[in-house]
């Protein structure tokens, strides 16, 4: 991502989601403020979103619903 609105997303055990603020920000809605990236001097801010336990509320679905792993939920 380089540029304000532009999202980039993280997905594993647990995921994420950052977009680019430029300036300082925070967050009405419970998104961490971060740094996105610094460089030349200049350093952008995001806000993000986490999910701690995404890959785990995969599993637990899947052996819920006795379906092999989440490939077959999209079949």
């Amino acid at each position: 991502i380089l540029a304000h609105g532009q999202v980039k997303v993280t997905l594993g055990t647990g995921s994420s989601l950052m977009c680019p603020t430029g300036q300082r920000q925070a967050s009405s809605h419970g998104l961490s403020e971060t740094v996105a990236w610094a460089a030349g001097g200049e350093v952008v801010y995001a806000l993000e979103g986490n999910i701690a336990v995404s890959g785990n509320a995969a599993a637990f679905t899947c052996k819920t619903l006795g379906v092999d792993g989440p490939e077959a939920l999209t079949e």
